[in-house]
């Protein structure tokens, strides 16, 4: 079973998801996270993704999905502003 917390919604965090990611850790239990995103411009992708990084940082899931509204997103600009941050 893999546990999937919820980190934020565009830059609004989830108020559970400090209470959830410490649960998981403290039972053993893999986790992924989940982050919706809210934006339509470049700048606030950059600003989304540094946030929800930022939140993130030093955990280890077994992945992050990253989700958001493709009528939001008709080019690529906002996904690869995500990839640059990780990679």
């Amino acid at each position: 079973m893999i546990y999937g917390i919820d980190v934020s919604h565009g830059l609004a965090l989830d108020c559970q998801s400090a209470a959830n990611l410490a649960a998981v850790k403290g039972n053993h239990v893999p986790y992924a996270f989940y982050w919706y995103a809210e934006t339509a411009a470049e700048s606030g992708a950059k600003r989304e993704a540094a946030f929800v990084l930022s939140k993130i940082r030093g955990t280890s899931p077994l992945f992050v999905t990253y989700d958001a509204d493709v009528v939001l997103l008709p080019r690529s600009d906002c996904r690869r502003c995500w990839y640059e941050r990780i990679f």
